[in-house]
């Protein structure tokens, strides 16, 4: 079942001095089914990339999507359409069309699985029809960071043991430039 790559999770992988960083970067290494995540994601993360890390790690980023790293999805019109509808389904939230894709992404792949730390927005959403999310986690200290599982009443959060991704890390742009790649 593929996991979902939110753009905090992209961003967390790219900037070392991130506190998610090594979170992050172990359940990419770890992760043996498909990354996935949308173009939407991907300009988000490549804007606060570029902003705050630089375009040296920029670029180590952008070799990962032409690697093949993640599988970046395109929404189509219908799709649009129903991230617009979560969007105003959960306005209050202030979800923003870049959560909203991956969830009608998740929903292509027939995953519940999302690495994201913003548990506000995904414990409350409903990313699969007739799949409510119990917004009390399972353990309280766990971390924010963390691969989450939504099943028919409650969201489990838990990092993948079972997979193994090689790291590429690159010395462009000093401590920054972290970047993850497939063997």
């Amino acid at each position: 079942m593929a996991l979902i790559v939110d753009a905090g999770a992209l961003y967390a992988q790219a900037d070392a001095d991130e506190p998610r960083h090594a979170e992050v970067r172990a359940i990419l290494e770890r992760e043996r089914e498909t990354l996935v995540t949308t173009e939407l994601a991907v300009a988000e993360a490549d804007y606060l990339i570029l902003d705050r890390l630089g375009p040296d790690v920029e670029l180590a980023f952008l070799e990962d999507l032409v690697e093949g790293t993640y599988v970046v999805e395109c929404l189509d019109r219908a799709q649009l359409r129903a991230a617009r509808d979560l969007a105003s389904r959960y306005r209050d939230l202030r979800l923003g069309l870049a959560d909203a894709s991956l969830i009608v992404i998740a929903e292509r792949y027939a995953t519940r699985r999302v690495l994201t730390s913003d548990e506000r927005a995904f414990r409350t959403v409903t990313p699969l029809p007739e799949t409510t999310i119990d917004s009390a986690p399972d353990n309280p200290t766990e971390s924010t960071t963390a691969i989450f599982e939504f099943s028919s009443n409650v969201i489990a959060c838990h990092a993948r043991a079972d997979g193994l991704l090689r790291p590429r890390i690159s010395d462009k742009g000093g401590s920054h430039a972290r970047s993850i790649s497939r063997p």
